[in-house]
């Protein structure tokens, strides 16, 4: 898995340079590559947390089930010197931090944030992909009109992704 996340993002780093190439200096180019790379950041964040969420989910309860279990302790097969007492106390901990962790994942919706911001970042990546291949056919002065609908189009999509995430705020003030 690990080579594969490697390749991959030396692949998607290796297309966006080159779609930076097609980009004429100015604020085509900027503001391109500024939600290009805003939105794989976010994507690369919160998939992250949500690997973070997933693997700690599993952790503690392993943990906390090998702490109960019996096994260890003074009498159990791992020896320390902790009383069943200690460990009721380590497992009430655990408890609480995987209920405060679980929330907290819960409550910022990082998998979701990690599908929207990888949808949101392949449509720019598309759009943009668009633009470079029509680009280079084009004249100079319908360049500057085709460049005028692409940004209006990268907006837009931007545009779709602030949007869903006012929605996605708004439901969490809400409790929702």
């Amino acid at each position: 898995m690990y080579i594969w996340k490697n390749k991959r993002n030396r692949i998607e780093e290796s297309f966006l340079r080159q779609l930076k190439t097609h980009f004429s200096k100015g604020i085509v180019k900027e503001r391109t590559q500024y939600l290009l790379e805003w939105y794989h950041y976010k994507a690369e964040h919160y998939r992250f947390l949500s690997y973070a969420h997933i693997f700690i989910g599993l952790c503690i309860p392993v943990v906390v089930a090998f702490l109960n279990s019996g096994l260890v302790g003074t009498d159990g097969i791992f020896w320390v010197e902790w009383d069943a007492e200690q460990i009721q106390k380590v497992t009430a901990f655990l408890a609480v931090i995987m209920a405060a962790i679980t929330g907290y994942f819960s409550w910022i919706k990082a998998e979701e944030q990690w599908v929207r911001a990888r949808i949101t970042m392949e449509e720019l990546k598309r759009a943009a992909v668009e633009y470079g291949t029509e680009i280079d056919a084009l004249s100079a002065d319908k360049k500057a009109e085709y460049e005028k609908i692409f940004i209006r189009k990268i907006e837009e999509i931007a545009r779709q992704e602030t949007s869903a995430w006012k929605t996605m705020r708004r439901e969490k003030k809400e409790g929702g």
